[in-house]
């Protein structure tokens, strides 16, 4: 391999290419390219080829490692423990770090014990060893969320440790989306923001009387009602209730109407079809094209609305004017009829026959 290939390749190019060769290096050191290699380089690299570890030393790579490239590196090639002792690389693991690295190397759970985030990560995996940890006092919010995840066993330590006081609205409605049965433990339902009710409700509306009680419902904008109602519709009455229709946008239609078709007649009440520009019924169409006929704006749609529409459905290409065919560039056209065959040819054949007579 020549100079000129070697010196126009990226960092992780270099990489592959001396796992391919380790000849290379010579060249790797005449031409100063170890300094190229950034921290997931060197953790790739040590990886495959733990022999360069002399590189890494000289030229310093172990300080530039972040915790998820120590962790992918630890996870193959345990052997480098010491450098992670040396450089402080533990301190920078969250639990997620450890946690997929005690799966892969179980030996490190000894170096985990030292730190908190390295216990909830054992905690999660081994549970029975709860016994030993004597920090719960320690656990934040996020740790208790994490471990209540997978389990909500600890509840009881959660209870004893004063856990939940540590809970805000953002903490519990994360918590209950995924553990609804810890509903009686929430003391923050007063704090509750819209993207909390939206949260919570799109997975359980079970919660609905929470929201109700707890006058949820007037903080809702137009865009959390349309979500809340593309995932929950059976909610509609409630939208009429707090007048959340009144608030709905073009995009806001255009969305709920994607994913729940039925509103239709809630788009016909409150005149939400006057509002929808012609890009929006470019993409409303492409995926619910029985609206066709409550569509006002087809003379105003552009070439783009029409590629784009054409493509998801062919059945409107009578509707497409020549003057918007003849703007449609070669690799449309190839798009088209690939997806399509048979039934854009010709137009592709006429606007050609157009653009000829004008030239």
């Amino acid at each position: 391999m020549n100079k000129q290939d070697l010196t126009s390749m990226t960092s992780c190019e270099l990489v592959e290419a001396l796992i391919d060769d380790n000849a290379l290096s010579e060249d790797f050191d005449r031409l100063n390219l170890w300094e190229e290699f950034e921290d997931w380089d060197w953790s790739s690299l040590l990886s495959a080829q733990p022999q360069f570890v002399d590189k890494c030393d000289e030229y310093n790579g172990w300080e530039n490692l972040h915790s998820y490239t120590w962790r992918s590196l630890l996870s193959k090639q345990p052997q480098f423990a010491d450098k992670c002792d040396e450089y402080k690389g533990w301190e920078k693991f969250d639990s997620n770090d450890w946690y997929d690295l005690l799966k892969s190397q179980p030996k490190f759970i000894g170096r985990a014990k030292i730190y908190l985030r390295g216990w909830l990560a054992i905690l999660r995996t081994n549970p029975e060893l709860a016994l030993e940890f004597d920090k719960w006092n320690e656990f934040d919010a996020r740790y208790w969320i994490y471990l209540l995840f997978v389990h909500p066993q600890f509840v009881d330590k959660c209870d004893e440790y004063g856990g939940w006081k540590k809970f805000d609205s953002s903490n519990w409605s994360y918590l209950l989306k995924f553990q609804p049965q810890f509903a009686d433990k929430c003391d923050k339902w007063n704090e509750f923001d819209y993207y909390d009710w939206i949260k919570l409700l799109s997975v359980h509306p079970q919660f609905v009387d929470k929201c109700d009680e707890y006058k949820g419902w007037k903080k809702f904008a137009s865009k959390d009602w349309r979500d809340l109602l593309s995932k929950q519709p059976q909610f509609a009455d409630k939208c009429t209730k707090y007048k959340g229709w009144k608030k709905f946008a073009s995009w806001s239609w255009i969305d709920l109407l994607s994913a729940q078709p039925q509103f239709a007649d809630r788009c016909d009440e409150y005149k939400g079809w006057e509002t929808i520009d012609p890009s929006d019924w470019s993409y409303l169409l492409s995926l619910q094209p029985q609206f066709a006929d409550r569509c006002k704006e087809w003379r105003w749609f552009n070439s783009l609305d029409w590629s784009y529409l054409l493509y998801a459905q062919p059945q409107f290409a009578d509707k497409c004017s020549d003057k918007m065919y003849d703007k449609f560039s070669q690799k449309v056209w190839s798009e088209l009829e690939a997806t399509h065959p048979n039934v854009f040819e010709e137009k592709h054949m006429l606007s050609n026959h157009r653009k000829l007579a004008k030239d």
